[in-house]
């Protein structure tokens, strides 16, 4: 794959994913929207709609300066852009935008020969989900992660955003919540490197998750909860790193050996995660 006159990663890595754009067409076709004309209120909405900018945000956390240069321009100027724009979302949009520029830095701020820092993923993927949120002001995580914004004159890059919250909410949406930030979670541990395990590590994720499994064996609708808590095992012990902690820090096998005992039937799922993790010691 080519990204203007730069080698970005290797075109095989999209063959698994032929339903999906490709990040660098998105970056690229948003740029060449905001350098032909001047976007209107509407079709500002209609873009958030589609979390274009959520895309061209995590582009802040891609392994090339390239890209992240690229990024860090086009979010530069669709700032510009927005603040010219009239729609009833804009004060909100400028406002993530500017926390997030307070993370990342502006275009103007950058020494030309100074390389752009990667940017933690699961910060670039909560601000994703939160310019989704504000053009979908009706969906539950709405109102808790402008709260969470409003609360704190900056955003903690060095911190997992509502995962106390979300884990242990009394809201009347707290089985929602805990979906979101289990699937938050998971996509975070996937996609994300070292220092996202550290920040997971910090937070306690691996404790809390085994706690929260625990309890929700015996609450009735927790299927889902607990497929996710699993599938966030599985890609933890798929990795070197978070495998050896769960093992040497955390008790993993003591931990699946319980599990196993409390459940009637055995499962495959036990064997395959004890068997991943101990194939990455």
């Amino acid at each position: 794959r080519r990204f203007g006159n730069h080698a970005i990663g290797d075109s095989a890595s999209l063959s698994d994913a032929p339903n999906r754009y490709d990040p660098l067409m998105v970056l690229s076709a948003l740029s060449s929207a905001l350098l032909e004309r001047k976007l209107t209120g509407l079709e500002w909405l209609a873009l958030l709609r589609t979390n274009v900018v959520g895309v061209i945000i995590c582009c802040m956390s891609s392994r090339s300066s390239h890209v992240r240069a690229a990024a860090l321009a086009v979010l530069g100027r669709s700032y510009a852009s927005v603040k010219s724009a009239n729609f009833s979302e804009q004060e909100q949009v400028v406002l993530v935008l500017e926390m997030l520029r307070d993370i990342v830095g502006s275009p103007e701020e950058r020494e030309d020969d100074v390389e752009i820092p990667v940017s933690p993923f699961s910060t670039t993927l909560f601000f994703a989900h939160v310019f989704r949120a504000i053009a979908a002001p009706a969906n539950f995580t709405f109102p808790s992660f402008m709260r969470f914004l409003l609360q704190r004159p900056r955003y903690d890059a060095f911190d997992l955003p509502l995962l106390y919250n979300f884990l242990a909410s009394s809201s009347d949406d707290y089985r929602q919540e805990r979906i979101w930030i289990l699937r938050f979670l998971c996509d975070v541990l996937r996609s994300g490197g070292h220092f996202e395990w550290q920040l997971c590590r910090k937070r306690h994720v691996p404790d809390l998750l085994m706690g929260l499994y625990s309890s929700l064996q015996s609450q009735a609708g927790t299927l889902q909860a607990r497929a996710l808590i699993e599938e966030a095992f599985e890609i933890m012990c798929s990795q070197s790193k978070p495998a050896r902690d769960l093992l040497g820090r955390h008790g993993m096998l003591t931990w699946i050996r319980q599990q196993q005992r409390n459940e009637k039937e055995p499962r495959e799922y036990w064997l395959r995660i004890a068997t991943l993790s101990m194939q990455q010691d």
